[in-house]
């Protein structure tokens, strides 16, 4: 289970409330990944959001303006 502290140091979450932080570990899942695996691809449907608390791989850059169709 997710803990209030960890979410505090969440950007996203440190504006929060403490009522709202307690009600939010209920809701998330929290996963873990072999290495090598892919958690999500760039054109995935948002239809759910990730936090990354422990990373070890490698995260592309997004396209710059004007550079790759974009």
């Amino acid at each position: 289970m997710v803990d209030v502290e960890f979410l505090t140091s969440v950007p996203i979450f440190a504006s929060l409330k403490e009522e709202q932080l307690q009600s939010l570990p209920g809701k998330l899942q929290p996963r873990s990944y072999q290495r090598g695996e892919v958690i999500f691809h760039e054109d995935d449907p948002a239809d759910r959001m990730h936090i990354i608390a422990r990373a070890g791989g490698r995260f592309p850059s997004p396209p710059t303006p004007g550079g790759n169709g974009t």
